[in-house]
């Protein structure tokens, strides 16, 4: 049943006949409210139709609002590398097939800058994710200990040590990638580089991938980048990229632009 109120996502069309995603959001910082306008073709479609997506996102009543949220907390968008092109008709087949890794996913979560402690956010997810790196499950599951590892890209490096024999066909650990300073503003966990990713060594049958982490000063939100890690020498074009793609959706509120 209907709220009455506007809803939080709901597909329309722009001025030029564009098919369209109009996301009710938040700019944290900013605190306003209004209708952030994303293309259809860079919604994540997880392989299935549109439509029937955001209806098992949002629920059956899509797209009525959600009657406890005023705006919608987070979403998914998905995008080609190097250059961030949208799902077209004529590479639809590319987004499907996820052995390329011609794709990269963004999620998007409303998030401030801050934690509640007044640390960059960034930096509180950097130590739940070296927390998780350095577990004591992984040293006795795998037989492996963490350790310094050579600079990468421009970033520090702390991953695994021991035999990656183990994890030739199955299983992963995992390194992580950060800059050399107090506070840090991005990161990325990646499957551990001693895991080849076939194009590199056809005799390890794997794929590792990245989860790329940094806050969006154009939403106002904390996002984590998937890609494949064969990419990852070009994580400042990426970030780069993701971040001109995000600010390129008009936010508007009360007709108005808000940005």
């Amino acid at each position: 049943v209907s709220s009455g109120k506007p809803p939080n996502v709901k597909i329309t069309k722009d001025a030029s006949g564009q098919s369209v995603v109009d996301i009710r959001w938040k700019l944290h910082d900013r605190a306003i409210t209004g209708i952030l306008r994303v293309p259809v073709n860079y919604v994540w479609q997880n392989g299935g139709a549109l439509v029937g997506i955001l209806t098992g996102v949002f629920g059956p009543n899509y797209p009525d609002p959600n009657v406890v949220q005023d705006f919608l907390h987070d979403f998914v968008l998905e995008a080609l590398l190097p250059n961030f092109g949208p799902r077209t008709p004529k590479n639809t087949s590319r987004f499907n097939d996820g052995i390329s890794g011609e794709t990269i996913r963004l999620m998007i979560g409303r998030a401030s800058k801050l934690g509640r402690d007044g640390s960059p956010l960034v930096e509180l997810s950097f130590r739940g994710a070296m927390r998780t790196i350095e577990s004591e499950f992984n040293a006795r599951t795998y037989k492996i200990r963490i350790v310094e590892k050579p600079d990468r890209f421009g970033l520090k490096r702390r991953g695994p040590s021991g035999d990656f024999e183990q994890f030739r066909t199955f299983g992963h650990v995992d390194d992580i990638y950060f800059p050399d300073r107090e506070f840090k503003d991005v990161f990325m966990v990646c499957g551990a580089e001693e895991i080849r990713d076939v194009a590199e060594d056809p005799s390890w049958p794997r794929r590792p991938i990245c989860q790329h982490t940094f806050h969006s000063s154009a939403l106002g939100a904390l996002v984590v980048l998937s890609y494949r890690r064969l990419w990852l020498k070009d994580w400042r074009d990426i970030q780069a990229g993701a971040e001109k793609l995000l600010q390129s959706f008009p936010f508007t509120t009360s007709g108005e632009d808000a940005r």
